[in-house]
């Protein structure tokens, strides 16, 4: 199609665009470029019905904002069929996909409006988008969240989400076997203390959701008190003295890698054993015979 050219103010910035934010630095290269050349690329637009000859933005709101900025008064279009705001937000999904900088978060928004909207299951939308494997589950982790955009707002990576989410489950259980209250409305809290500790800094790894995990084990009463104060994973891992949880969960998977490569090891026998892995062997298996007689 060949391009038009119209005035700036028949053109409408889509509200449900997926992508909303830029960089703020791109977008200055952008300006300076189109100062300095105009608007190279056309923006695509769909003519919105019984509009009065207004149209809808599907890609280059970026263009659009420079050239509203800049004061600019016609800018060059591409006007496409109308669509559906489904097929729009799927086209824009994609769209977006070929652009930099696009947020995961803004991603997960958009699966998360697309599986509303259409009333599909999450594994629909997915497939319908081309996604799958761990992406999909950091999606389908995010959309379990009680707060969507108060997660998106804080800039943690998509796949806190899914930390969050195992979180609030081992909470909920830990809570259950000691007769804490834990219902909705206290996980929901739980959601929020986490993000709110993401955005000051307090939780920068997955280790710091590991001492969560192993504090709350340890004692579940100190969930009401992440909640209502300000103490750190850090703080509360130390005062809980979890670091027994901590090594017995890390002591429960080597266990298990232990099982596998000796059975492996056996079954293979072709490798001849040297006397100081012997040495090293004989005091494992001491230490494990201690650890047995002291725990039962």
């Amino acid at each position: 199609m060949n391009p038009i050219k119209i005035d700036i103010s028949k053109i409408i910035p889509d509200k449900d665009q997926p992508r909303k934010s830029f960089d703020v630095t791109k977008l200055a290269q952008l300006r300076e470029s189109i100062k300095k050349q105009g608007i190279v690329n056309p923006i695509i637009v769909e003519e919105i019905p019984g509009g009065k000859g207004t149209f809808i933005i599907v890609d280059g709101e970026r263009r659009y904002r420079v050239a509203e900025s800049l004061g600019l008064k016609v800018l060059p279009i591409v006007v496409i069929k109308p669509q559906n705001d489904i097929d729009r937000l799927v086209q824009q999904f994609h769209i977006q996909e070929q652009h930099e900088g696009w947020l995961p978060t803004e991603k997960a928004m958009v699966l998360h409006k697309l599986v509303k909207q259409l009333n599909i299951p999450m594994n629909k939308a997915y497939e319908m988008l081309g996604i799958s494997g761990r992406t999909a589950n950091s999606y389908a982790s995010f959309a379990a969240l009680q707060d969507k955009e108060g997660f998106q707002k804080s800039g943690a990576k998509l796949e806190w989400a899914g930390k969050i989410t195992s979180l609030k489950k081992l909470a909920r259980r830990v809570s259950a076997e000691q007769d804490v209250d834990f219902d909705g409305s206290t996980s929901r809290q739980l959601e929020k203390a986490v993000v709110n500790r993401i955005i000051n800094g307090d939780i920068e790894n997955s280790h710091d959701f590991t001492k969560l995990k192993d504090s709350f084990t340890m004692n579940p009463k100190l969930i009401r008190g992440f909640i209502d104060t300000d103490v750190t994973p850090e703080v509360m891992f130390v005062k809980t003295k979890a670091k027994g949880a901590y090594y017995l969960r890390n002591l429960l998977l080597n266990c298990g890698y232990l099982e596998t490569n000796c059975n492996a090891f056996l079954k293979e026998g072709t490798v001849k054993v040297n006397e100081d892995d012997v040495v090293f062997i004989k005091r494992t298996y001491k230490t494990l015979s201690e650890l047995l007689r002291k725990i039962g």
